[in-house]
């Protein structure tokens, strides 16, 4: 009953986010990841995502990005990790020509594990240095991470497991809010080392000018290589 009723309240959380979207574009968009880690040394370790958006499921690319990082499991409750970046956004009807919009990104961030019994919460806290174009900008992101495994008591081989999130984008120049993102989903975790997720991810921008949100479909595929690591186990999503 507990179980249920923090979903509820999960759920309660989300909803006037989405009822306060002006919908800029209804057609269902596609968010395609590609999430690898691997641990070096017992603390140590590295990670690279490959990320592509589309405007409509597996056509009309406009928006993708290359990004890595590497981290230190302080124990099994805090991790750290340093990242960099390069994203690009396109024209979806005129993609050939080249990006409208270049980023370079340098982050940092914080990521704190929280267990309930079955549950598991991650707290990610991150600092962005974002170069646009040819300007400079910062941002602040919190996101609250939950897995919910149904098959097994924790996420390991052969567990189906519910995943939600739900995340907010600051910026410390008006309007401060910049963007909510909240993520529903089931996945599949094969063994070890590799792992599937499917569900929806919901995206609010705000702007002094312009809001909007828009549905994607969402696929993820995790390949994690834990080996060596002293600390396994963070939840695997999307970054």
């Amino acid at each position: 009953m507990r179980y249920l009723l923090l979903l509820g309240v999960l759920c309660t959380f989300s909803l006037p986010l989405y009822a306060q979207t002006r919908v800029d574009d209804t057609r269902l968009g596609n968010w395609n990841t590609l999430n690898f880690q691997y641990s070096f040394a017992p603390q140590w370790g590295f990670m690279i995502e490959l990320q592509a958006r589309l405007n409509q499921p597996f056509h009309r690319i406009f928006y993708y990005e290359q990004k890595g990082g590497l981290y230190f499991n302080i124990n099994k409750n805090f991790q750290i990790l340093v990242g960099t970046g390069h994203y690009a956004t396109h024209d979806e009807y005129n993609f050939s020509d080249g990006p409208t919009q270049r980023e370079f990104r340098i982050w940092q961030q914080l990521t704190i594990n929280q267990y309930l019994a079955r549950l598991k919460f991650e707290h990610r806290y991150r600092i962005e240095q974002r170069f646009i174009n040819n300007a400079f900008a910062q941002r602040f992101r919190y996101r609250l991470n939950l897995g919910i495994p149904l098959n097994k008591e924790t996420i390991e081989t052969k567990t189906v497991y519910l995943a939600f999130f739900e995340e907010l984008f600051l910026t410390n120049k008006a309007p401060y809010f910049m963007r909510n993102r909240a993520y529903g989903g089931i996945g599949y975790q094969v063994n070890k080392k590799i792992g599937f997720q499917i569900g929806i991810t919901n995206q609010f921008n705000y702007d002094l000018k312009k809001s909007g949100g828009k549905n994607f479909l969402t696929l993820n595929m995790n390949i994690k290589l834990e080996e060596k690591a002293k600390y396994p186990g963070q939840l695997p999503n999307m970054d």
